[in-house]
């Protein structure tokens, strides 16, 4: 995931994508109570119900030089390291392509 400027992406997480999200997908039944463990999309739906406070906010220092954000996560079952190299060049390509100066 890649955005040129994090604040409006928030902002646009807050206000439409979290909530829409929320209601499309509504919180697992809690199988902990019965000593039963969450599948990977219950605790990622389990998660998306919890994370709708601040947690996707950068700091200001840190928007004021670097405005936009990219989050990688890899799943363990890849295992050509090319792959996720390929994708993050394709991502900063695009980000300098947008205007965005990219320093590393």
């Amino acid at each position: 995931m890649a955005a040129l400027d994090s604040r409006k992406f928030e902002d646009k997480l807050k206000v439409a994508w979290i909530p829409e999200m929320c209601s499309k997908y509504p919180l697992p039944k809690e199988k902990k109570d019965r000593g039963e463990v969450l599948n990977s999309a219950e605790e990622m739906i389990t998660s998306m119900h919890q994370d709708q406070t601040d947690s996707f906010r950068v700091p200001e220092t840190v928007y004021k030089s670097y405005p936009s954000i990219i989050y990688m996560d890899i799943l363990a079952s890849v295992t050509d390291a090319s792959v996720p190299k390929r994708l993050l060049s394709l991502v900063l390509a695009t980000l300098k392509v947008n205007g965005k100066q990219i320093t590393e």
